[in-house]
């Protein structure tokens, strides 16, 4: 009988069986877990030994890092070559902490004659911050100086010698009317380059992190953050048209002067002198220029003045556009032009010149034609439709701050009369700076395109480049009018704007003599504004310069400012590789 306890019979034989078909198989299953984790310690090993992977380290980085905020350097300003026209260099201060001083006026005798103060000057700046904690002592220390005074005062922990980055202008006045300049106070851009791109320029509050662990150096953001801007003026060209220019201020004793080269087909700037500009490193000098109450800064785009004859071109382009004239049209000179309501017009020489082309309207710079050749336009719509096609008496775009638009009295503007628009056709009664008449003219030497005028070509942001486009604002007039223009203005050798010629070049230039009107007086006849506007080859324009001398000893343009233009000229010539005629048009010949 079976009892609780018994196992029946046979059971033993048939458990042992089973136990051993099952060992071999849990046998298996227990060296293949021996053999995953032998495995996965090897492979642990040989990451240990190779290192973490980059993502691994990145994301580890991300949980392990401190972070730190602070301000970089302003970013540059480059010319066109890469040379630096706007940097940055170290501005070293002197501070103390004035309340751990153990002895103020002994401490005053030490370091009165290391920042070039005296006793008295550093005890009165302890006076007036007498509130404060730490006293600022010097704010600039040059160089060497402060080389000395970090060695005396190194272990001293109340002093303290800082580096803080400021704007430099390693060129002085270089350019200084295109650079514009930064202001101490708040390191905020004013005028120029400076101020209008200052958003970009400015010194950026940057979040940087790094990493607590040592061995994720790798992981640390170690970029500076890059911000510059390539001009499209050459440090070299530019040296040269200012000190050709400031030479001719001071030979002819005039109150100023500005030259403008383009880019007839792009709008790019290659030169812009004003004389005199402020002398960047001077501080207080650069202030006075800017604090000048009707321009001055930048006389090529601040300084507007009544142009005279050159504002012919402008007239004269116009009309032939528009077919109220044309190479036929004869003009009866008799000395004297009527002017509606206002003044008759008369000739810069007083007399008459019988019957002339339009052609030697321009040669001979003669008002009465003009005038006439204004009167003729069908509507007042008609002529001034023209002139402000051509930009004046608005801003040109120019990507500077400062920018002056003029004015161009007109109809529907206080003050305007019929007499203004046959006085404007001899470039009275109308205001323009020089870059509004060198932007005008480029419109007529490069076959009829009104160009947006920049100096700025590149703008560099970590590592991208943007490169600036040519921009077109509209056509003005018909490539024919514009080539027609262009031989019109080659100079005669009797004409007015004979002494601008270029030996060797074919130009069309043109002279612009005008009485300087001063506030309160009127037209002064003394006084003259002189200017000249060319460009170069007449027969395929590539630049247009422009240039202006405000109230010139010699007074008339063709003597004073048409030698300027000829020196401007040549030079270049010679810096852009524009061959003189005889060579271009041999080498256009041989061109299969």
């Amino acid at each position: 009988m079976n009892t609780p306890w018994e196992m029946p019979t046979g059971a033993a034989s048939q458990e042992e069986a089973s136990f051993e078909r099952r060992f071999p198989r849990r046998l298996g299953l227990m060296a293949l877990a021996v053999g995953l984790l032998a495995l996965a310690i090897v492979l642990r090993v040989v990451l240990l030994l190779l290192g973490p992977t980059r993502e691994t380290l990145l994301e580890m980085a991300e949980q392990k890092r401190v972070t730190y905020q602070g301000a970089e350097p302003r970013g540059l300003i480059l010319d066109a070559d890469g040379n630096v026209l706007a940097g940055i260099r170290l501005r070293h201060e002197v501070s103390v902490d004035q309340t751990r001083i153990p002895d103020k006026a002994s401490f005053a005798r030490d370091v009165a004659p290391r920042l070039g103060l005296t006793p008295e000057e550093v005890l009165q700046k302890f006076q007036r911050a007498s509130g404060a904690v730490w006293v600022l002592l010097a704010m600039d220390v040059p160089e060497e100086q402060a080389n000395k005074l970090r060695a005396a005062f190194k272990d001293i922990p109340w002093f303290s010698l800082t580096d803080v980055p400021v704007r430099d202008y390693p060129e002085g006045s270089l350019a200084s009317n295109v650079l514009g300049f930064v202001q101490a106070a708040d390191q905020r851009g004013t005028l120029g380059v400076e101020q209008r791109y200052d958003a970009l320029l400015a010194p950026a509050e940057r979040v940087r992190s790094f990493p607590v662990d040592p061995s994720l150096a790798e992981t640390m953001d170690w970029q500076p953050h890059e911000r510059s801007l390539v001009l499209t003026i050459h440090r070299a060209l530019q040296a040269e048209v200012e000190w050709l220019l400031d030479r001719y201020v001071h030979e002819q004793n005039a109150a100023g002067g500005a030259v403008v080269v383009l880019d007839v087909h792009t709008g790019a700037v290659l030169v812009m002198a004003g004389s005199p500009r402020p002398n960047l490193s001077d501080y207080d000098e650069t202030v006075d220029y800017a604090m000048q109450p009707h321009g001055g800064f930048n006389r090529a785009i601040d300084s507007p003045y009544e142009p005279g004859s050159v504002f012919k071109v402008l007239v004269m382009a116009a009309a032939l556009d528009a077919g109220v004239v044309d190479k036929t049209t004869v003009y009866n000179d008799v000395g004297i032009e009527s002017a509606f309501n206002g003044p008759p017009v008369y000739n810069w020489d007083r007399k008459g010149h019988g019957q002339v082309t339009m052609q030697a309207c321009l040669q001979y710079s003669l008002n009465t034609c003009l005038a006439w050749v204004a009167k003729q336009f069908p509507s007042e719509n008609a002529f001034y439709s023209y002139l402000q096609a051509f930009g004046i008496g608005q801003y040109t775009g120019i990507d500077l701050a400062g920018e002056n638009p003029g004015f161009l009295p007109r109809p529907g503007v206080a003050q305007w009369s019929h007499s203004d628009w046959v006085r404007q056709g001899f470039g009275q009664a109308v205001d323009v700076t020089p870059l509004q008449m060198a932007v005008a003219a480029a419109a007529i030497a490069n076959g009829g395109y009104l160009m947006v005028p920049y100096v700025v070509q590149e703008i560099r942001v970590d590592g991208y480049v943007y490169h600036r486009d040519p921009e077109v604002v509209r056509q003005v007039i018909s490539e024919k009018t514009a080539r027609l223009m262009s031989q019109w203005l080659v100079p005669w050798d009797d004409g007015e704007a004979a002494q601008g010629r270029l030996p060797g070049y074919t130009i069309a230039g043109k002279t612009g003599t005008a009485e300087k009107v001063v506030k309160g007086v009127g037209y002064t006849p003394d006084l003259s504004n002189a200017s000249y506007v060319g460009w170069l080859p007449a027969d395929d324009p590539q630049v247009v310069v422009y240039a202006w001398l405000e109230t010139p000893k010699g007074y008339w343009a063709s003597r004073v400012v048409a030698p300027l233009f000829r020196e401007v000229a040549e030079r270049v010539a010679v810096f852009l590789g524009i061959p003189p005629d005889q060579v271009r048009h041999t080498l256009v010949q041989r061109q299969p």
